[in-house]
């Protein structure tokens, strides 16, 4: 969903240090609502703080109102109250369903990573937690969109890559960026995705692990020399 976070890109240095095969195939993922909850802890955080969510449109402004009068919350506040919910609950993170399964079944043919728009002062703690339920990958935090990020990670990348985030306007930018980088639209919580269609610039939407991975090993095999 759309968020309005003040954060800080990884540097190449940490990039480097990961020492990422080039022949190896790679997958980019998204955390927020393709590995990990975002939509139900983000109820909870608000119900507690007086504050319900309508799911009437992908976004987060607009949707956010007071219980009392159901006024709307501003973009401001908005702001405020997703980094205070971040910070409440990057330490709890919940799997969607069947991600664990998925992930360590493509670790056998790939290198995963995860991309996420995250305040940078939270990165070690959400990867931290994302071990903690068996998804032990390296986290990079970003800022905005995605593209620039997806092309440093895979200047010097020979073998397939595949990208998954749930935001239309990523795979806008990573098709922009680097745009030999298959891109799948995910969105893990059924209430949000029916409020929205398939990105624009993805290479296919699907919502489901299972079929997520029929699909990239497919695509790595289609890509073999």
């Amino acid at each position: 969903m759309n968020r309005f976070l003040p954060t800080l890109p990884d540097s190449s240095e940490r990039l480097a240090s990961l020492d990422i095969d080039p022949d190896k195939p790679l997958i980019i993922c998204d955390a927020d609502e393709v590995l990990i909850e975002f939509a139900k802890p983000l109820e909870a955080f608000l119900a507690d703080h007086a504050l319900t969510i309508d799911f009437r449109s992908f976004a987060l402004v607009g949707n956010i109102r007071r219980v009392a009068d159901r006024s709307v919350v501003e973009a401001e506040e908005v702001s405020a109250l997703i980094d205070d919910f971040l910070g409440h609950v990057v330490d709890r993170p919940s799997a969607v369903p069947d991600c664990v399964d998925a992930i360590d079944h493509l670790r056998q043919q790939a290198r995963v990573l995860v991309l996420t728009n995250i305040p940078h002062h939270l990165r070690q703690r959400r990867e931290q937690a994302l071990a903690s339920i068996g998804l032990d990958l390296p986290v990079f935090s970003n800022s905005g969109e995605k593209g620039p990020m997806v092309a440093e990670i895979v200047r010097s990348h020979q073998a397939p890559v595949v990208f998954l985030d749930d935001m239309p306007s990523h795979h806008s930018s990573v098709a922009k960026h680097a745009q030999h980088v298959h891109r799948i639209h995910f969105v893990a919580d059924n209430r949000l995705a029916r409020l929205i269609a398939p990105a624009d610039d993805c290479h296919i939407r699907t919502d489901l692990w299972t079929e997520c991975v029929t699909h990239i090993k497919t695509h790595f095999l289609g890509n073999q020399s």
